[in-house]
């Protein structure tokens, strides 16, 4: 029997999971992340919430890719004949938190990198 032990098994290398183990072990909890992919599979998803570029500021994972991602303000869709608009950001008005046009791959290759900076 090995000497080794982990305190928290995560199943699952998506985001959640990810952001979950990289929190733990900041706190300093052994954590082990297993997922049957070997790496971020790719993801048509291409939106970040500005909920969700604050977790990644806070945890250390953001790097540039602030600098280099488009900000939404808004976004206008269609119900049937319906316009839904949603506005993220008023033009002009500082948002620390801004919401970002990204690809998730990208998202969960920096929030493994973070992950592994830890060990």
């Amino acid at each position: 029997m090995s000497s080794d032990s982990t305190d928290v098994l995560v199943v699952g290398a998506g985001p959640a999971g990810l952001t979950l183990a990289t929190c733990l072990r900041a706190q300093g909890v052994s954590v082990r992340v297993v997922d049957r992919a070997p790496g971020p599979p790719y993801r048509e998803s291409a939106f970040l919430h500005g909920k969700g570029s604050e977790v990644l500021q806070r945890v250390g994972a953001l790097g540039d890719m602030a600098d280099d991602a488009p900000t939404v303000n808004k976004i206008t869709a269609y119900l049937g004949r319906q316009r839904l608009s949603l506005r993220y950001t008023e033009p002009g008005m500082p948002n620390p938190a801004r919401p970002m046009i990204i690809s998730q791959t990208r998202i969960e290759q920096a929030m493994r990198d973070r992950l592994a900076e830890q060990d």
